[in-house]
């Protein structure tokens, strides 16, 4: 089947029921979507800006586009059923804005990730007030992509930013919009299929001769020093290191004591429940780590 075969039957079967139908329009490249209701003798269009690329590698993302034009005219169709018979629903999207709506949900994040919630949120009311309202509804957001399109362009030309910081603002930007879906405040997340590209850059890691300088290093906060150290030591992540406890250090059975002790690593382990992963890890403790450890003691 050709693809604007599949196309326009996926429209049939959605328009099946309703009123209010979803028409298909011939562009130069590809396919516009608009709405088309005729009542008593009478034509109204409404251009929906959404635009189908009309291609068979394409047809997923098609598909997804349809559906949301899909939950704009069922919203549409609800509006005009509550007007023609003079009574409304209470409709929680449409009386809160995505900031404040933001602000609730970054409330409820973890200490590891609540930093990166709260900027996300300044960069989202900083676009806001530049281009549109802070005082945006979430609805209004669902049903105008652009916006989140151009927050997306907002961001990947932001000079303060690099282009990988960008894509994770945006990142969060998009789970803010799934859990709208989830709380039953939109139907659909209009930040979906929307990405900022960035190319991913080579990460430098410490020469052993680099990290034996930094051992030697004077440090006016050593706890500093040390926390990075014992890092590099494990390969733990800060987010564990905070959340360490003496009691998560464990003896190693069933082990050769000469052939550890050649390369440094001593008879102790520790195990945590790693804070990204929420999987249990265990981690032989090599000497300096330990020096480290009795330190803190």
């Amino acid at each position: 089947m050709k693809h604007i075969e599949k196309i326009k039957k996926e429209i049939k079967s959605v328009n099946r029921g309703s009123y209010i139908k979803i028409r298909l329009r011939k562009l130069n490249e590809g396919f516009s979507l608009y709405l088309d209701l005729f009542k008593r003798g009478i034509r109204e269009r409404q251009w929906t800006k959404i635009k189908l690329s009309g291609k068979e590698v394409d047809w997923i993302e098609d598909k997804e586009k349809i559906k949301y034009v899909q939950h704009l005219r069922n919203e549409k169709e609800k509006q005009l059923y509550q007007k023609q018979n003079n009574f409304s629903l209470d409709n929680l999207s449409s009386n809160i804005t995505i900031l404040d709506y933001h602000k609730k949900i970054t409330a409820t994040k973890k200490p590891e990730t609540i930093g990166k919630w709260k900027v996300s949120y300044k960069r989202l009311k900083e676009f806001l007030i530049k281009y549109y309202s802070e005082n945006i509804y979430i609805k209004e957001v669902e049903n105008n992509r652009t916006i989140s399109k151009e927050y997306a362009d907002f961001l990947e030309k932001c000079n303060e930013i690099k282009k990988i910081t960008a894509n994770g603002y945006f990142k969060i930007y998009n789970g803010l919009l799934n859990q709208a879906v989830k709380d039953g405040l939109i139907l659909i997340n209009p930040a979906k299929h929307i990405n900022i590209t960035y190319e991913e850059t080579k990460k430098e890691f410490l020469s052993v001769e680099e990290l034996k300088r930094l051992e030697k290093t004077e440090c006016p906060r050593k706890q500093i020093r040390n926390a990075f150290l014992f890092a590099c030591y494990t390969g733990f992540r800060l987010s564990d290191i905070k959340n360490m406890k003496f009691s998560n250090i464990e003896n190693i059975n069933n082990i050769s004591k000469e052939k550890f002790s050649s390369v440094g690593v001593t008879e102790k382990q520790l195990t945590i429940k790693m804070q990204k992963t929420k999987k249990y890890i265990s981690v032989p403790i090599i000497s300096k780590a330990m020096d480290i450890l009795e330190e803190q003691k």
